[in-house]
């Protein structure tokens, strides 16, 4: 018996589950526009401190909002809407996205 074809793409290599947008490439990324999609998270300092180990955070329970770009690149750290809505409004970027 003769296995039938499969419209769905092989991720050869790839864990089971794994979404598309991680197996992509750098060059994959930028063709979907890399450094112009940002998507903004909601992260307690220790969050903060564990993703952006460079920040320097004084109170683990403070909140603040991370910007990253598409591939994961932190961009802006700041803690109101205020701040990241007038910082959206002089950068050529879209946020897709609010976590």
């Amino acid at each position: 018996m003769h296995d039938k074809p499969t419209d769905k793409p092989v991720n050869i290599g790839a864990p089971p589950g794994a979404h598309p947008l991680k197996l992509m490439s750098a060059e994959q990324f930028a063709a979907l526009g890399l450094e112009t999609v940002v998507f903004a998270r909601q992260v307690d300092g220790d969050a903060l401190a564990r993703l952006v180990p460079e920040a320097q955070v004084e109170d683990m329970g403070e909140h603040f909002i991370l910007v990253m770009s598409a591939d994961g690149r932190p961009i802006l750290v700041t803690d109101s809407e205020d701040s990241l809505q007038s910082w959206l409004e002089e950068q050529p970027v879209v946020l897709v996205t609010v976590h």
